[in-house]
């Protein structure tokens, strides 16, 4: 059995050597199972795509972007057409001249652009430019500062993708989706919306300034949370309405929804957890870190309610996180006030609703033992 010490070292935190690596060895191997998948799927009909597919550089293909899981759910479906031009957008290399013909209703995902496909689509792919010629429209891509760009967006779209002058993430979706229900949205029924108006533009501007400056002094003050960032978050959603929205999902991965009207420091937090989610989705693709179909449920006499094993090894890994980014934030003149209550909440939800749970638990496999291990030492 294959030794997973180093990459449960390396998602714990990015104290470890090589976390982004890790990550990077991650999405890369997701990228070649799918691709063998679709290749194996794809008719003599579709030889142009699976020439293209095939020629695919390989080194090129370790991010981690929600394409990956747009491309899953399409191989998933059926629907490889789609799924091969899923993976052609995400590296595009070369010229590709093609009709598809997608049995399946799907969508196409290109750096927070969202395409809704079924039928007949001429495909036409030339270096830095993407042409798509659905049966009612046609519509032009533009790649620039390595994202692809819709040429002449609706002047009244309710979906609108904003340059974010980050490495990662690289983008943020403007959005009118409000979601009470406490999960992550179901994006794609949001952005081809025809009863919704625009996000207010004052309160998109505002949240955009916020965000430049929460990424400025992560760049700044938090060089190891930027690269932790950079091998988990891809791109942001906003959103309005409930604060306890789900902040990613593993069928999106890399991108995170945030509610509108947060402070810098309130960015950070969410940011941070967002990427340890993602961590962990990554490190769950590789090795268990409980045991399959056992879990243990204790009660948390601060809080009156219960809690898991799994759930306070999620929170445990999120808290720990968050209190080292904090502390490098703190050197921000101003904010160390703020930042120093803001750790000591952490601590002390690290050590009531976690340590007693995770002290004693007994379905922890070697590998959940070993991040809970890299967790202490790293608080």
């Amino acid at each position: 059995m294959e030794d997973t010490t180093p990459i449960v070292q390396a998602m714990a935190s990015p104290l470890a050597a090589h976390s982004e690596a890790f990550s990077e060895l991650v999405a890369k191997k997701l990228f070649e199972n799918v691709r063998a998948r679709v290749l194996s799927q794809l008719t003599e009909r579709s030889s142009a795509l699976a020439t293209a597919l095939a020629d695919l550089d390989s080194d090129t293909s370790h991010y981690w972007r929600p394409e990956l899981g747009a491309m899953t759910a399409a191989c998933n479906a059926g629907n490889a057409e789609l799924a091969a031009l899923q993976l052609i957008t995400m590296h595009p290399r070369g010229a590709l001249s093609a009709q598809l013909n997608i049995g399946k209703a799907g969508h196409l995902y290109m750096d927070g652009n969202i395409l809704p496909l079924q039928g007949r689509v001429e495909v036409r792919l030339q270096a830095d430019r993407l042409q798509l010629a659905r049966e009612h429209d046609a519509l032009l891509f533009c790649m620039s500062r390595g994202r692809w760009m819709l040429e002449d967006t609706p002047p009244d779209s309710v979906w609108r993708v904003h340059g974010l002058r980050a490495a990662h993430p690289r983008y943020v979706i403007e959005s009118t989706i409000t979601n009470p229900e406490s999960v992550f949205p179901v994006i794609g029924k949001y952005a081809f919306r025809k009863d919704a108006k625009p996000a207010d533009a004052a309160t998109v501007t505002a949240c955009l300034d916020v965000l430049r400056s929460t990424l400025q002094y992560i760049e700044t003050y938090s060089k190891t949370y930027e690269s932790w960032f950079r091998g988990s978050i891809d791109g942001l959603v906003l959103t309005t309405g409930s604060s306890a929205t789900s902040m990613t999902s593993p069928l999106f991965p890399g991108l995170v929804a945030l509610n509108m009207g947060y402070d810098a420091l309130d960015y950070a937090e969410v940011l941070t957890s967002a990427a340890s989610q993602q961590k962990l989705h990554q490190l769950s693709l590789v090795s268990s870190l409980t045991l399959p179909g056992k879990e243990e449920v204790r009660y948390l006499p601060t809080r009156r309610s219960y809690t898991t094993s799994r759930r306070a090894l999620t929170s445990a890994h999120d808290h720990v996180n968050a209190i080292r980014m904090l502390s490098d934030l703190s050197l921000i003149e101003g904010l160390s006030d703020q930042v120093a209550s803001r750790i000591e909440t952490r601590k002390l939800l690290l050590a009531t609703d976690c340590m007693p749970i995770l002290e004693s638990s007994e379905i922890l496999t070697p590998a959940g033992q070993e991040l809970w291990r890299c967790l202490k030492d790293a608080a």
